[in-house]
C-alpha cells in the first residue's frame, strides 16, 4: 500500500533529507557528544531542558509558531523560555566545587583550564541541542513535501548513518579504538541506536512540531557519556 501511494522521491526530497539528517543526526551528535567529553552527563540532561525554549525561539524566527502577547499563554510561554535558558546559563557559569577531597593538591592552572573546558562543553552542548531543534523545524517541512513517514526515516537514518561514519572517520582513524571490548559498550550502542531510530521514527511521523513532548531519560545521555568516554 505505501509504494502505490508513495509520491516520487525527487531531487529536492533528497537534499531535504540530507539536510535533515545532518542536522538531526551527525551535527547534533557529534557536538553533543563532544561537549558531554568536557563537562558530565548530569549537566547535558540538564541541557535538554532548553529544548523546548531553544525550539519555540527558532519556531517564532522561521514564523512556525505565532505569540500572542495579549493572553496570559503568551507571557508563560515567554516567561518559561527565560527561566530555562537562564538555569542553563548559571548551570555554565557556575561549574560547582568537587564532592570530594581527591582534588586538594590541584593546582590553579589546572582549575582555570579546567573551568574554561566546562565553558567549552557547555557551549558545545547548547550547539547540540540547537542543531536539534532545527532538526525538527526541518522535519515539519521535510514530512509537508515527502509525507512518507516510514520510508523518509529509512532514508534519513542511511544519510545519518553515513555522515557520522565520516565524521567517526576523520576524528578516529585507529581501527583499534573501533573495536567494542566490553559488554557494557556493546549494549550502550544498543541502547543509543534504538534510541535514535525511535526517535527518528517519531518525529519523522509527526507533521507538526509539538513543544511538549521532548524530554529525555537521564539513562539514554548516560549511554552518550559512556560512548563518548570509550
Amino acid at each position: 500500500m505505501v509504494r502505490k501511494t508513495r509520491p516520487k522521491l525527487t531531487t529536492s526530497v533528497s537534499c531535504q533529507l540530507f539536510v535533515s539528517g545532518l542536522f538531526g543526526a551527525s551535527l547534533m551528535q557529534y557536538f553533543y557528544l563532544l561537549g558531554l567529553s568536557y563537562t558530565s552527563a548530569t549537566l547535558g540532561s540538564a541541557f535538554w531542558g532548553t529544548l523546548p525554549a531553544i525550539t519555540f525561539i527558532l519556531a517564532l524566527i522561521f514564523r512556525f509558531e505565532k505569540l500572542n502577547l495579549k493572553t496570559k499563554t503568551g507571557y508563560g510561554v515567554i516567561l518559561g523560555a527565560i527561566i530555562s535558558l537562564a538555569g542553563a546559563l548559571i548551570l555554565t557559569l557556575y561549574q560547582g566545587i568537587p564532592l570530594s577531597n581527591s582534588q586538594e593538591h590541584t593546582t590553579i592552572s589546572h582549575i582555570q583550564k579546567g573551568h574554561e573546558n566546562w565553558i567549552k562543553g557547555c557551549f558545545l552542548l547548547s550547539l547540540g541541542v540547537t542543531f536539534f531543534s532545527s532538526w525538527m523545524l526541518i522535519q515539519a517541512k521535510v514530512n509537508v513535501s515527502y509525507p512518507c513517514p516510514y520510508s523518509g526515516t529509512v532514508i534519513l537514518s542511511v544519510f545519518g548513518t553515513l555522515q557520522c561514519a565520516l565524521l567517526s572517520l576523520i576524528n578516529t582513524r585507529h581501527v583499534e579504538d573501533w573495536i567494542l571490548r566490553d559488554k557494557l559498550t556493546i549494549v550502550t550502542v544498543i541502547i543509543a541506536v534504538h534510541k535514535e531510530c525511535v526517535r527518528w521514527e517519531y518525529h519523522g511521523a509527526s507533521n507538526n512540531v509539538d513543544l511538549s513532548l521532548h524530554h529525555h531519560s537521564v539513562l539514554s545521555h548516560l549511554c552518550s557519556q559512556q560512548c563518548s568516554t570509550s
